[in-house]
């Protein structure tokens, strides 16, 4: 396959089957996947996931990755998430240690945030 993208355009890649574009997408973010063949891309191209990953748990957990556990205060966490305009995240679920399904709370489809 060859293909040219000219910089500036945006592609959605659809199909019958997830797995081809899947196997595209992580060829073009290179993360390692069998194969061979060159894809060249510009510096700064961008992946956005049409679904973010957000693990189960407290709150602090999805803010704070687990070799930070400890570094980093409280109050930097809630500063940061007013300065975001989130505060109201934390205050509605019932603080940072609130276990929830993140990725369904924190949903676009979620008009409750």
């Amino acid at each position: 396959m060859s293909v040219s993208i000219p910089v500036g355009i945006r592609v959605l890649i659809t199909g019958s089957s997830h797995e081809p574009g899947a196997a595209l997408f992580r060829a073009m973010a290179q993360i390692p996947t069998p194969g061979t063949g060159r894809i060249v891309r510009p510096a700064g191209t961008l992946f956005l996931s049409q679904r973010p990953y957000l693990p189960s748990g407290p709150l602090r957990d999805v803010l704070i990755t687990p070799e930070k556990e400890g570094e980093i205060s409280d109050h930097l966490l809630l500063s940061t998430l007013h300065d975001l305009g989130l505060e109201r995240v934390a205050n509605q679920v019932g603080g940072l240690d609130a276990e929830r399904d993140w990725e369904k709370e924190l949903s676009l489809k979620n008009s409750s945030f």
